[in-house]
């Protein structure tokens, strides 16, 4: 599924499941074409997404972040190599970031994430074309899954290092309004010639991650179980899907990419 050039990373004894790891090196891609970033689509729903990605505490990936550092709640020992834990923060493991570096991606940088939270559980053994998950925590909330349980200092080191990725803006965006709904029928579309040439990027429009093409290109090829890239639309593009839309105004653009601002407790994003 991960191509040629791999290496097999051992999840450290979360047997049997492990991840592929490329040594492949970025191609040439598409000039001056961005792609949204965002989680994979997940087993079981919720269930399934709090697994795959956990809950992000303090911290974030931009220096106007109120705090310094990501705490991160999860389960282990088995971490996915690229995971979302809250809108705005990415996670890599270690073997991801070494080949991230290898792979010659411009524009990055890696910051080690707090393990605060991290509790033992086997969901990569489950069968994930099943409808349901083989155990629901306690209680049937999602959070459930790490909350009702007590950390392991065990399973953090088995884990390994954890990376958040530390974006700079790097492409401007224009949002534009496509119908009635102020949070839903928005679209933001990029502004052709801004995009500075890093691989890897935020943009001041919205809290979420933008890859180049051939950042798009190499995620799509080598890590598409755990990650989606999708086109952005330009300003300049015409017909169906842009052609309708107005920009829109300030008081319409405040909610972070166009979705409805949802209470969290404690600070945590999932």
């Amino acid at each position: 599924m991960f191509g040629l050039g791999c290496k097999k990373v051992p999840t450290h004894g979360a047997e049997p499941a492990s991840v592929e790891i490329t040594n492949a090196k970025l191609g040439e891609g598409r000039s001056d074409e961005i792609f949204l970033a965002t989680r994979a689509a997940a087993p079981w729903g919720d269930y399934g997404s709090i697994l795959y990605n956990g809950i992000a505490g303090g911290g974030g990936r931009r220096a106007a972040d109120r705090y310094d550092i990501l705490s991160l709640e999860r389960t282990g020992p088995f971490v996915p190599p690229i995971s979302f834990p809250g809108i705005g923060n990415i996670v890599v493991t270690d073997a991801m970031k070494q080949a991230m570096e290898s792979a010659g991606f411009r524009g990055i940088r890696f910051q080690e994430v707090r393990k605060k939270l991290i509790v033992e559980s086997d969901w990569h053994t489950w069968d994930r074309s099943a409808d349901d998950p083989v155990r629901y925590p306690k209680g049937g909330e999602p959070e459930n899954y790490i909350d009702e349980r007590k950390h392991s200092e065990s399973v953090a080191e088995q884990i390994g290092p954890l990376w958040s990725l530390m974006l700079n803006p790097g492409a401007e965006l224009e949002r534009f309004k496509t119908g009635p709904d102020k949070y839903r029928d928005i679209e933001d579309r990029y502004v052709p010639g801004t995009w500075t040439g890093a691989d890897v990027f935020s943009v001041t429009l919205n809290n979420r991650c933008y890859f180049s093409g051939r950042a798009a290109d190499w995620f799509r090829n080598h890590f598409a179980e755990w990650i989606e890239v999708r086109p952005v639309s330009r300003t300049t593009d015409n017909g169906e899907q842009s052609g309708a839309g107005q920009p829109a105004t300030r008081s319409e653009s405040d909610s972070e990419g166009g979705e409805k601002p949802q209470p969290e407790a404690e600070g945590r994003s999932r």
